[in-house]
């Protein structure tokens, strides 16, 4: 199915200084769709604590984004829950728990 959210993902992560995940960022906050994630270093780690991937990296390609977001959309369906609300649920308490217990 054609999704006109990913095509305007694609194109605003070619501009200069913007990659896949500040366009997610854009796109999300502006309520334009509830079908994307902001994979940052909080959201990725979750992931690999679930077993969602395997080795945590700082840094990922667009390729692996793709395929990361992919899986956390996967694992928000199977909880009944939108993609963008679990993605800042899973920020939130990642970020509590990194700066308190000064994870690294």
């Amino acid at each position: 199915m054609f999704s006109l959210y990913k095509t305007h993902l694609n194109y605003l992560s070619t501009l200069r200084g913007a990659l896949q995940k500040q366009a997610s960022l854009f796109l999300r906050n502006i309520y334009y769709t509830e079908n994307l994630a902001i994979l940052d270093t909080h959201v990725i780690r979750y992931m690999e604590l679930q077993g969602l991937h395997q080795g945590f990296k700082k840094y990922i390609t667009k390729n692996q984004y793709i395929v990361y977001e992919k899986k956390l959309s996967a694992y928000a369906d199977s909880l009944n829950k939108s993609l963008a609300k679990l993605d800042v649920a899973i920020w939130v308490v990642m970020r509590v728990v990194q700066r308190d217990f000064k994870w690294e």
